[in-house]
């Protein structure tokens, strides 16, 4: 018997989607006013088989001369049994807008290539079972990879505390088919928010603690999805809980994760650890997802001055 039903997909996302900044928007690029590198690591409901495996790099460089920031970034995920991969390498590119001492806007423009790929040595195709098992199906022989070329673009508006930025992203839609027909992905946009209070003690320099809150809206297609949250930041320890889902937006909530992040500070070299506890129909069995983080910044020439926006820690 054959069941057939509707399924639904969207891009991949990371639970500590500020640890990775490139990945959520090209407006993010040399936003610590220096250079940067970022890593992640991401491993989803281990417990299941044919989890979702994805790992991303990226590094980032503001022009003081140019008031610009340029990075570059490089991802890829695999998932499922037949390792359904999309593996993912560009550019980013922003320009600072200084409107007066406090506010600052920053558009931004990304190209990237994307190569779209599955193995198909699990696969069993319908002329294998008419045929003897073991011979190679004459389908594989018209399947390929896709490989394709995408721009997004985003802008942000900032304060010291405070930031609010909009992200376009598959802007030329590409065709991401396997076979000979047309499936152009949807345009994805994002909205991410945030505000930072920060707490210091004068006679104490080395005491100094922010407690941020910070949302980050996806809709691609006929999907959605709201990251909620906040974190706290005592000297060098960061702590957060962020919640994944739609609670109220809809008449049916829809509840993905609850989230947990703990992270550490030395220096300019940052590592975060965050766990999904799954809420939604699946359950705890899947094992939730874990995530890690690591992210070091550094100045090439101490002299120039620098500029920098706000950049959630985690």
């Amino acid at each position: 018997m054959l069941f057939i039903c509707i399924t639904y997909g969207q891009d991949f996302h990371y639970s500590q989607y500020y640890a990775n900044p490139l990945y959520l928007a090209p407006s993010m690029a040399g936003s610590t006013g220096e250079s940067r590198v970022n890593m992640q690591y991401r491993d989803q409901w281990p417990s299941i088989p044919g989890r979702i495996v994805a790992f991303s790099f990226s590094g980032d460089h503001y022009f003081n001369k140019f008031k610009s920031g340029l990075g570059l970034k490089v991802m890829k995920d695999v998932a499922g049994t037949n390792e359904f991969s999309i593996s993912q390498i560009g550019i980013s590119y922003s320009y600072v807008i200084k409107l007066n001492h406090y506010w600052t806007v920053r558009p931004g423009l990304g190209f990237y290539y994307t190569q779209r790929s599955i193995s198909t040595d699990n696969i069993i195709f319908p002329d294998q079972l008419i045929g003897e098992m073991g011979i190679p199906s004459a389908a594989i022989g018209t399947f390929s990879n896709t490989n394709n070329v995408d721009i997004e673009s985003s802008i942000m508006l900032n304060t010291s505390n405070f930031w609010l930025g909009v992200n376009v992203d598959h802007l030329t839609r590409p065709n991401m088919a396997f076979y000979n027909t047309n499936y152009r992905i949807p345009i994805k946009m994002s909205v991410f928010t945030g505000y930072r209070f920060p707490f210091f003690q004068p006679y104490k320099k080395k005491f100094k603690h922010s407690i941020s809150i910070s949302a980050n809206y996806y809709l691609q297609g006929d999907n959605d999805q709201l990251d909620i949250g906040i974190y706290w930041k005592f000297n060098s320890f960061l702590t957060g809980f962020w919640y994944r889902g739609l609670p109220s937006f809809k008449q049916k909530a829809i509840s993905d994760a609850a989230i947990i992040m703990v992270g550490y500070e030395y220096n300019k070299l940052r590592i975060g650890y965050s766990y999904d506890l799954t809420i939604s129909k699946l359950g705890p069995s899947t094992g939730g997802a874990h995530e890690l983080a690591i992210s070091y910044a550094f100045s090439i020439n101490e002299r120039k001055k620098k500029i920098s926006v706000p950049c959630p820690d985690f």
